[in-house]
């Protein structure tokens, strides 16, 4: 037992000394790209603090569950794309309150776009490399619930829509808490590409809501859409927990 003991506190040491050096270096890349962000923009040096900022909250949640990654030794090629997202919606969150998504013109919407097309790669490598793992998966999550919550906020403050596109933000973290507050809706989501396809859909209705030539009612319409779609995937997923629970209480109740 205290062979197995051991066994286990040298592998999460590993794993911490290799998800550390990920860190440092994620943080040097995000305070170099949100300083040239601010020096070849003319933004105002708060862009700065504030996407790192934000990223050491997002380091500290990857620290805190890193134990998930076990029996994997190394943070991994997976781990580390997705950190790379974390940087870019860090940067995107540092823009929050301190520049005009307008005036940056494309630039916001092709940042946004390379985290979209580095969502698909993360998980490519996890199953390529067999490094796939609870804490993988759960990164990979948050970092989506982030990235849309950061977009949707964007959105909202350019004056492209109002406070209601802040739904698609606050829906992950709805659920989760509703997931939270009752142990029978806990259980496993069965798979479904709807799930994928959807979030997909809803980022590129918020980038295209951020791009010039969607500025007025075309952007409204977008975030409106993606609203839409996003609420009835959660809302069908959260109708199957509850359905799933009664059937489970009713076979209980008569077993």
């Amino acid at each position: 037992m205290s062979l197995l003991h051991s066994s286990h506190g040298a592998a999460l040491r590993q794993l911490k000394a290799s998800a550390a050096f990920a860190l440092v270096v994620g943080l040097c890349c995000a305070a170099l790209a949100a300083d040239f962000l601010v020096e070849r923009q003319g933004l105002s040096s708060p862009v700065l603090w504030q996407s790192l900022a934000v990223y050491l909250g997002v380091a500290a949640a990857v620290r805190l569950g890193l134990p998930a990654h076990l029996p994997q030794r190394q943070f991994g090629p997976a781990n580390v794309v997705t950190l790379l997202r974390a940087v870019l919606v860090c940067l995107l969150a540092g823009l929050l309150g301190h520049a005009s998504p307008s005036a940056l013109g494309w630039l916001l919407p092709f940042l946004a776009l390379v985290v979209l097309i580095l969502d698909g790669l993360d998980g490519f490598l996890a199953r390529r490399r067999d490094c796939a793992s609870v804490f993988g998966a759960r990164f990979d999550q948050e970092v989506d619930g982030l990235f849309v919550l950061v977009l949707a906020s964007l959105v909202w403050l350019d004056g492209q829509a109002g406070a209601w596109v802040l739904v698609s933000g606050l829906w992950h973290y709805v659920f989760h808490l509703a997931r939270l507050s009752s142990p029978s809706l806990r259980r496993p989501l069965p798979h479904r590409w709807r799930r994928k396809t959807v979030f997909v859909l809803q980022v590129l209705l918020l980038i295209a809501a951020l791009t010039p030539p969607f500025n007025g009612w075309p952007g409204a319409l977008a975030a409106a859409l993606g609203v839409l779609l996003l609420s009835g995937s959660f809302l069908v997923d959260l109708f199957w927990l509850i359905h799933t629970r009664a059937l489970t209480l009713e076979r209980n109740g008569t077993a």
